[in-house]
């Protein structure tokens, strides 16, 4: 059974866990029956077992998980939440805001190819946060204009940027975490597509 108000899931990499949970931005028709806790994403194992409700933060917009399929990473407003696949228990969580008061929505995110770093843009900064998921930790990049899309390139271990407010496109090598020679566009880009190789 799955509350009637979650409306969106995902799925681990290897099919064994779905992750229900309440996505907003999907739409006004929510059912809601008696009370219920508007922060928490639903863990369902696919092969049996019991299901678990864990509590990860108002308006959940994104879930990866890592290539290892042991952790799920929870995007929520002002935070980023890691649960374990294992357990279903929340193993770190990463505040985005230093003041409790100031509220920012992750726009996007990414894992790299490794697993280890999580790169989340938050909606209308230029901040690309990078969260070491191995040693938690977090650092941030500053771009030049707020991103609108994150891709990542396997193959080439590396971040493509594009930007609504800018011309060009910027890649993030992986191996240096350092922006390489920016490559101009005739206008800017809100969404990219990788294709193989």
């Amino acid at each position: 059974d799955v509350p009637a108000h979650m409306n969106s899931v995902a799925f681990s990499p290897d099919g064994a866990v779905a992750v229900a949970y309440l996505d907003y931005e999907q739409g006004t028709d929510i059912e809601i029956d008696g009370a219920v806790d508007l922060t928490e994403v639903l863990f369902v194992p696919l092969g049996g077992g019991e299901t678990r409700a864990v509590s990860i933060g108002f308006s959940p917009r994104n879930i990866l998980f890592t290539p290892d399929n042991q952790r799920a990473v929870i995007m929520s407003r002002s935070e980023v939440v890691v649960v374990s696949l294992d357990t279903f228990e929340i193993v770190t969580t990463y505040p985005l805001v230093l003041d409790q008061d100031q509220e920012v929505n992750p726009q996007d995110a990414v894992l790299t190819p490794d697993g280890r770093y999580a790169l989340v843009s938050v909606e209308g900064s230029s901040e690309l946060y990078k969260l070491d998921l191995q040693s938690p930790n977090i650092d941030i990049e500053d771009l030049d204009s707020p991103p609108s899309d994150l891709v990542v390139s396997v193959d080439d271990n590396s971040v493509v940027i594009v930007y609504a407010g800018l011309n060009r496109v910027d890649i993030l090598d992986l191996d240096v975490f350092e922006l390489r020679e920016p490559i101009a566009l005739d206008d800017p880009m809100n969404g990219v597509l990788l294709s193989a190789g």
